[in-house]
């Protein structure tokens, strides 16, 4: 989420949302960055990651990713 990750996380664990309507269907979130937040089953998660991933941490982003 870059520099703007601290205020976005927190409107989101306030129960509160994005403005952009668009922006309501997903989520996306990097594995190099915190993924203890509790996630809105309705959404796709999109997880990047920044090298080629490995079978190991596709297998464990279920348990990361807490939905």
């Amino acid at each position: 989420m870059g520099a703007d990750d601290k205020p976005i996380k927190n409107l989101l664990a306030n129960g509160k949302d994005f403005g952009e309507p668009l922006c309501r269907r997903s989520y996306g979130i990097a594995v190099d960055e915190s993924l203890e937040m509790k996630f809105d089953q309705r959404r796709r998660v999109y997880v990047f990651n920044n090298h080629s991933w490995t079978k190991p941490e596709v297998d464990s982003l279920p348990q990361r990713i807490q939905q």
